[in-house]
């Protein structure tokens, strides 16, 4: 998850704009440099409170203040802010407001990522006919984006949504009993995406299924399987399968363990080629108990550092893999796992630490990151060049960082395997 800061993100939304917008930007003169960087600034106060109709008149204050007709080189901020204004009135419930902030997307190649994260704010309050809508657009928007040059950073941006547009789309039409439908937009989402997850494959089987195609829907909940992301729901789909194929259950433990033996050989596979060697920056923080605990303390041991945060989704998520893999090591002595905790902005974080490890019954050794007095900063999430969370990276015994792992996509039994993988190649030495 990326860090929870407007100014930031859209900084980096900015980072996608085109070479000429960048030679427009750079030739301005240096009081509309100043200029761009007041309206900029300005963004973080619009977005202050919960009132969704606050924000759109201090949006509309900083429009009048900062017009986008002074500013025809760099745009998509005034896009970046509608999208953030048009979640508000989502998330209030003012659902008409947030289409009408939605069908305000000016840029082109952005104007699919701002419609769709309404209609995602819309899903989650229910409102599934407008959402509908507004991913269908999202859709159409990003649609002449596909198959972008290697060098149009635009074109790239608006192309990776597509399939996560057309994966919820055909999720929705599924749901709505129109299941052609869904199969035409379940076929365009496994054509471009490259990050799938088990509700992609699930909703892919049944409608499969649903259409009369069972050896193709078979075969996605296998492949579910084989790249780690299969949940109960996915799994409980191909023991249904095999009963009713096989006449009861004999040789489905075998079947399934088959599967899953082409996921770690798979996983193993790429993870040899994913190898590195950098210096781990030297660290040393105070756990849960006060106890510090240092890097140089834990040389000759393969250390697996988690950064994470409590309101971090995706970190959460991740968290029963964690403990299996945490589980698989516990007794072997040359194997450390520690949690660091960074990027919080509650004052009591510490408690709300051990709040949320004692109801999960998480068994972690989880580190507190400390504060870059000058910069107000994390200094070990810093040190690790850590922009985005959960970031993962793997330590040898001699101090070198051997592999690094962000996010995190729900497959669980591909996770642990990831990092069982990781840990047996630098065992045995490599």
């Amino acid at each position: 998850m990326k860090l929870k800061n407007i100014g930031i993100l859209m900084f980096a939304v900015m980072l996608l704009v085109s070479t000429k917008q960048q030679a427009t930007a750079q030739t301005q003169n240096a009081a509309t440099d100043s200029l761009i960087k007041q309206r900029s600034a300005a963004v973080d106060a619009i977005f202050k409170g919960d009132d969704p109709f606050e924000k759109e008149k201090r949006f509309k204050a900083w429009i009048a203040k900062y017009p986008p007709e002074n500013f025809p080189g760099i745009r998509i901020p005034y896009d970046y802010v509608r999208s953030g204004i048009g979640r508000g009135f989502a998330k209030a419930k003012q659902f008409d407001k947030a289409v009408e902030y939605a069908n305000q997307m000016e840029t082109p190649f952005w104007r699919g990522e701002g419609m769709a994260g309404i209609a995602y704010e819309l899903l989650k309050q229910g409102d599934t006919a407008r959402a509908g809508i507004l991913i269908r657009q999202a859709l159409d928007s990003s649609l002449p984006f596909l198959n972008p040059a290697p060098n149009d950073n635009q074109a790239q941006f608006a192309a990776t949504g597509y399939p996560g547009y057309a994966t919820t789309y055909a999720e929705l039409m599924y749901k709505a009993g129109k299941y052609d439908e869904s199969l035409k937009y379940m076929k365009e989402a496994d054509k471009y995406s490259k990050m799938k997850n088990a509700a992609f494959y699930l909703t892919y089987a049944n409608v499969l299924k649903l259409r009369g195609k069972k050896e193709e829907s078979r075969l996605q909940l296998e492949t579910a399987v084989k790249e780690g992301l299969a949940d109960v729901k996915i799994l409980e789909a191909l023991k249904a399968v095999y009963v009713g194929t096989n006449k009861g259950e004999k040789g489905y433990q075998a079947y399934l363990d088959g599967l899953k033996k082409a996921m770690v050989e798979k996983i193993r596979a790429r993870v040899a080629k994913e190898i590195i060697s950098e210096p781990a920056a030297a660290f040393s923080l105070k756990d849960l108990d006060g106890k510090v605990v240092s890097l140089a303390d834990l040389k000759g041991k393969i250390v697996v550092l988690d950064f994470w945060a409590t309101w971090c989704g995706p970190c959460i998520r991740s968290f029963p893999a964690m403990q299996r893999a945490v589980n698989l090591y516990e007794k072997n002595p040359n194997v450390k796992f520690l949690f660091i905790d960074t990027y919080e902005t509650a004052a009591n974080h510490e408690t709300l630490v051990r709040s949320f490890l004692e109801k999960n019954k998480y068994r972690f050794s989880v580190l507190f990151d400390t504060k870059d007095g000058a910069t107000d900063k994390p200094r070990v999430a810093g040190a690790y060049n850590v922009s985005s969370i959960p970031a993962k990276f793997v330590i040898d015994g001699n101090g070198k960082i051997r592999f690094k792992l962000t996010g995190f996509i729900g497959a669980e039994d591909a996770a642990v395997a990831e990092l069982v993988a990781m840990i047996d190649i630098l065992a045995q030495g490599r």
